[in-house]
C-alpha cells in the first residue's frame, strides 16, 4: 500500500521522483511520495455520472515534452456541459491547467510519441491523434467484438439459445506507443463477458488493421511498457449482473514478452484497478479506483 487517503484513484504516472494521481472523488490531482505522502497539486477538474451511470472525470494523465495532460470525460448526466469536458488538458507543474482540445467525445487514455498524442476515445470506438496546435483526427476505428451467444445463455436462456454470434462494442480504454505500433486494451461493452477482452496493436502511421496481441482477458482496462520493452497488461476483472459491478478481487496484472509470447501474472486480487504506472523493470505503482494506490514487487 502505498496510500489509500484518495477518494477514487484513477490515473497515474510517475515522475521519476513521485506519482501524479488523478481522482476521479473529487476532480483533484495529487502529489504522491511512495512513502504515502499526499500533497494537493491541481484541483476544480469536473466530476460526476455519466448516462450509463459510470464515475466520469479527470481518468488517465501523461507526461509530453514539459507537460503533464489529462484526459477528461464527458459531462456530468445532471449538468451542461463546460469547457473541461471531453478534453485533453494540460496541467503545469504550478498546478494550473489549460484546454488543449475539447473536440474529443469521451477520451480515456493517452500516449505520447515525442510529437503528439495518441488517445483511445472510448464513446467513438476509435483511436484518435492530436498534434500540437492541431484538431483530433481519427487514426483507427475498432470492429465491434464478436460473442459466441452460448456465452451469453446465463443472461438470457431464451434470448441466446443458439450459437450465432453476438457483437458488442470494443471500447479501447488503456493505451500505450512503442516503436512503430500502438497498442490498445479493449475492454468490450456490456454484459463484460468472462474473457471478452482483448489487447490489439496497429500501425502507428497508415494502420489498416488491427493485430490481435492478447485474448481472452477480463475487461482490459490498462497497457503499459516496463523498462526492458514488456508489455504490461492490467485487468479491471469479473462483472457480475447480480451486484451490478465487478467483483472485488478479481483484477489482476500481468506482464507478457512479445517477443517469446511468454505470459506472467504478477498479481491478482485487484479491486477495480484502473492504471500501472512502472516504477523500473521489478517494481509497480497501480491505481485502484476502489481507494487505493498500491505498489507490487516482483522478482524477475
Amino acid at each position: 500500500m502505498i496510500t489509500d487517503e484518495i477518494a477514487a484513484p484513477s490515473g497515474l504516472v510517475w515522475t521519476g521522483r513521485d506519482l501524479l494521481v488523478t481522482d476521479l472523488g473529487s476532480g483533484a490531482v495529487y502529489r504522491v511520495a511512495l512513502t504515502g505522502e499526499v500533497r494537493l497539486h491541481a484541483a476544480g477538474l469536473p466530476t460526476g455520472r455519466d448516462v450509463m451511470g459510470a464515475p466520469t472525470g479527470p481518468y488517465k494523465i501523461q507526461r509530453g515534452g514539459d507537460d503533464f495532460v489529462v484526459t477528461q470525460g464527458w459531462q456530468d448526466v445532471d449538468r451542461e456541459e463546460g469547457a473541461f469536458d471531453h478534453a485533453l488538458i494540460a496541467v503545469a507543474s504550478s498546478g494550473a491547467h489549460q484546454v488543449l482540445s475539447a473536440d474529443f467525445w469521451n477520451p480515456y487514455d493517452l500516449a505520447w510519441d515525442g510529437a503528439g498524442w495518441f488517445v483511445t476515445d472510448a464513446s467513438r470506438n476509435a483511436l484518435m491523434y492530436l498534434a500540437p496546435g492541431a484538431t483530433p483526427r481519427q487514426l483507427f476505428a475498432f470492429d465491434k467484438l464478436a460473442h459466441r451467444r452460448r456465452d451469453l445463455a446465463g443472461l438470457s436462456p431464451t434470448e441466446f439459445k443458439d450459437d450465432a454470434p453476438h457483437a458488442v462494442d470494443p471500447v479501447p480504454t488503456g493505451v500505450a506507443f512503442n516503436g512503430a505500433r500502438v497498442y490498445v486494451a479493449l475492454f468490450g461493452g456490456f454484459p463484460y463477458l468472462p474473457g471478452g477482452g482483448v489487447v490489439v496493436s496497429v500501425a502507428a502511421r497508415g494502420a489498416q488493421t488491427a493485430r490481435l496481441e492478447l485474448d481472452a482477458l477480463d475487461a482490459p482496462i490498462d497497457v503499459a511498457f516496463d523498462p526492458d520493452g514488456r508489455l504490461l497488461v492490467l485487468e479491471m476483472g469479473r462483472f457480475d449482473l447480480a451486484i451490478d459491478g465487478f467483483v472485488p478481487g478479481s483484477g489482476r496484472l500481468s506482464r507478457v514478452d512479445l517477443t517469446t509470447g511468454e505470459r506472467v501474472v504478477l498479481a491478482t486480487g485487484l479491486s477495480l484497478p484502473v492504471t500501472v504506472a512502472p516504477l523500473s523493470a521489478t517494481s509497480y505503482a497501480v491505481a485502484q479506483m476502489s481507494g487505493s494506490v498500491i505498489r507490487i514487487d516482483v522478482a524477475d
